[in-house]
């Protein structure tokens, strides 16, 4: 505050190098402190080590008197007197040694430096590229193959199968293999596990078979849903993968609300959960934040339109869209009363009831936001690059359904 170009000069000399303040622990790991090598990991290992107070107050560790010392070159020569120091620990070091299988761990890269460069040069990569999502989005020459941690899945069924087959087959009968409100919610709850902070998540995958996404409050009822498209599945074999076969029934069962929308398939199937280990979503809207900070990266309006498409709850009222919008907004105390708590959400915060009775007032604006949330809903996830998608390109959607097609029918929303 006295002197805000300088405020702290400290009281020690200069301020700087030798006279700066610390955390207390002073001193080396190594003899060598500048040159990547593995000495450190012989030095934890070497026994002789005992506590004392170091030139900065704090307790760390020296080799005991008759050891023979460990010397490093000064770091600031020009302010001292003394051209070498000591090599010291800190006490989180020599637990290494006691740890069972730290210690295995240290012995190894002490005895092979190969190892250690190996070792950490896949863990610095994972370190600097697991928030990137999957190996597509990495470039360059020096991009190893998918790791583990990149969660690879494999190639997508080499013939796709042809999509408006498959929509063909999930209309075939008098009713709906799958309920319209169980294949959105289904789509919905595959889909919604994409988070873009890290790009991780997306129905590319169809991870909800699999435990512990199945599993999640949000997707109760994903197995039941599966288990009534096991009948398709089985007709197109391979063709079909199990997420195109589950984001294409959610498309179907949006479809009356939306109009036709453009449909991109090509996706794969995991060979089990690991990727959504972390990805557990809101299991329903507890708070405006659900549809403001959604992890899919949708906004506010997009969040809502296809949220009210595949809610179960939204379904129970039986309204179309437009009135459950006007409804929603315009409910009296006692409707209020009486709703579910994540339509409550909707009624109680002004942005979001704004955006219900616009939903309302102009249900073409709706239908044409709904007809491109949901697509790009159910693309995210798939890249082609860092930024790119393989739905990017034109010829890869066909656009659903196909006008020739017969209407879908919602059976219960």
């Amino acid at each position: 505050r006295d002197d805000p170009a300088n405020p702290w000069p400290g009281l020690c000399g200069s301020g700087r190098a030798a006279d700066a303040f610390t955390s207390g622990i002073e001193g080396p790991w190594t003899t060598r402190p500048t040159r990547w090598d593995n000495e450190y990991f012989h030095n934890v290992l070497r026994a002789g080590w005992e506590k004392h107070r170091g030139p900065g107050g704090a307790w760390q560790w020296r080799l005991a008197a008759g050891e023979e010392p460990l010397l490093a070159p000064s770091a600031f020569p020009e302010q001292t007197s003394a051209p070498t120091q000591r090599v010291v620990m800190m006490t989180s070091d020599l637990a290494l040694a006691y740890d069972p299988s730290f210690r295995a761990a240290a012995e190894a890269f002490a005895s092979s430096p190969a190892a250690l460069d190996s070792a950490f040069a896949a863990a610095w990569y994972k370190l600097v590229t697991r928030d990137m999502g999957p190996h597509a989005r990495c470039v360059g020459p020096w991009v190893p193959p998918p790791q583990p941690f990149q969660f690879p899945l494999p190639k997508p069924p080499p013939e796709p199968v042809d999509y408006a087959e498959v929509w063909a087959a999930l209309h075939k009968g008098a009713d709906p293999l799958l309920p319209a409100a169980d294949a959105a919610a289904l789509a919905y709850g595959c889909a919604a596990s994409y988070r873009y902070t890290d790009n991780q998540g997306g129905c590319d995958g169809a991870r909800i078979r699999f435990s512990p996404e199945v599993n999640f409050p949000a997707n109760a009822g994903a197995l039941e849903a599966i288990g009534k498209l096991r009948g398709v599945k089985k007709v197109f074999g391979a063709h079909l993968s199990w997420a195109d076969l589950i984001t294409l029934a959610g498309h179907a069962a949006v479809a009356p609300h939306s109009g036709p929308m453009p449909f991109c398939g090509g996706r794969t199937d995991a060979t089990d959960g690991a990727g959504s280990r972390w990805l557990q979503p809101l299991s329903a809207p507890s708070s405006a934040a659900y549809f403001k900070e959604h992890p899919t990266g949708l906004t506010a309006r997009e969040v809502l339109a296809v949220w009210a498409a595949a809610s179960r709850a939204v379904a129970a009222t039986r309204r179309p869209p437009a009135d459950f919008f006007r409804w929603v907004a315009l409910a009296t105390p006692t409707e209020v009363a009486e709703m579910p708590a994540d339509l409550r959400v909707v009624h109680d915060d002004a942005e979001l009831r704004e955006a219900a009775l616009d939903f309302a007032s102009d249900p073409a604006a709706h239908k044409a936001l709904l007809a491109k949330a949901w697509p790009r809903l159910m693309s995210l996830g798939r890249f082609d690059g860092p930024a790119s998608s393989p739905c990017d390109d034109p010829a890869a959607t066909l656009m659903l359904p196909p006008t020739d097609a017969p209407a879908p029918r919602a059976s219960s929303h």
